[in-house]
């Protein structure tokens, strides 16, 4: 039986659908065929992946400061442009990374923070979440008298 992938794999997933069809879709989760992986094994996979975003970082900046030294514009410019990319890539896994943290966020509150449209608006819910918890003010409205 032959195995198709129709959006690569998911970390987290077990994308094997009906009939060993590997199938990456949010329907297909929602019906239960995909199953989500332990937040421990999560977390290991954006632990992992962090290091790797990193390391690349690394090399693309020396690699920039290189062409900089030598006056090639157009290599420059490929790696501001790649390390841009590489800059977002790394906000998105550190906040996964963050969402799945041993003792950090309940399943409930990574829904919450997982639904919000944008990354901004995860990132702002992951930290309010957070706050909220620590300093014990689940319901009441943030200000600057409970703030300060």
């Amino acid at each position: 039986m032959e195995t198709l992938s129709l959006c690569g794999s998911l970390p987290g997933f077990d994308s094997q659908g009906p009939k060993g069809i590997r199938i990456v879709s949010s329907v297909f989760w929602r019906l239960g065929i995909l199953k989500m992986k332990p937040p421990g094994k999560l977390y290991q996979f954006h632990v992992a992946n962090l290091q790797e975003i990193d390391r690349a970082m690394k090399r693309v900046a020396r690699s920039l400061r290189e062409a900089i030294s030598k006056g090639d514009e157009i290599t420059v410019s490929s790696f501001m442009r790649l390390y841009a990319l590489l800059v977002g890539a790394w906000a998105e896994c550190r906040l996964r990374k963050l969402i799945y943290e041993p003792n950090g966020f309940d399943s409930s509150e990574r829904e919450i923070i997982q639904t919000k449209g944008t990354q901004l608006k995860q990132w702002q819910t992951a930290i309010e979440i957070a706050f909220r918890k620590q300093y014990k003010i689940p319901k009441a409205p943030l200000t600057a008298n409970n703030l300060a």
